[in-house]
C-alpha cells in the first residue's frame, strides 16, 4: 500500500509493508524509495508517530541519495579518477581485459575495474556507472 507523509512543506511518498513477524514498526530508505514494514493489522495511528519522529532522518537520507547520485553523474570513470565510497576518495584503475563482462570492485584501497576490449569508451562509462551506482 501507498502512502504520503507531510513534513513541513516536504511530500514524502512510502510504501506500507505488513508482517506477521513483526511486532515492532521499521523504516527503511534505499535507492531514493522509502518503506515501512509494520505488524499485521496495526492501525495507522501507531505507526504514524513513529514516522513523524523520523522525518527528519528520512529527509536526511533521502538528500544523501539524491547528492550521491548528481555528484555521481559528474564522474568520467577514467583510470586515475578519485571517487567517492564511505565519505572518502579512492582512485579508480580501468584495465582492458579478456573478462566477457565488465566488473567493477574495491580492494587494496582502490577501484578496480576490468573492461572487456570490444567495449568503446562511452560504454566502459556507462558500465561503470552502472556498476558503481548498484
Amino acid at each position: 500500500m501507498n502512502a504520503i507523509l507531510q513534513y513541513g512543506n516536504t511530500i514524502i511518498p512510502y510504501t506500507i509493508k505488513e508482517s506477521t513477524n513483526r511486532k515492532t514498526v521499521n523504516i527503511s530508505v534505499r535507492d531514493g524509495e522509502v518503506a515501512i514494514t509494520v505488524p499485521a493489522g496495526i492501525d495507522e495511528t501507531v505507526y504514524q508517530p513513529v514516522l513523524q519522529q523520523k522525518a527528519l532522518w528520512i529527509t536526511k537520507q533521502l538528500l544523501d541519495h539524491k547528492e550521491m547520485q548528481q555528484e555521481s553523474r559528474k564522474l568520467e570513470f577514467r583510470s586515475g579518477e578519485k571517487l567517492p565510497y564511505l565519505g572518502r576518495q579512492y582512485r579508480l584503475k580501468v584495465e582492458s581485459d579478456t573478462v566477457l563482462k565488465a566488473s567493477l570492485q574495491f580492494k587494496q584501497g582502490k577501484f578496480h575495474a576490468a573492461m572487456p576490449p570490444s567495449l568503446t569508451l562511452e560504454e566502459q562509462r556507462s558500465h561503470l556507472y552502472s556498476l558503481y551506482t548498484a
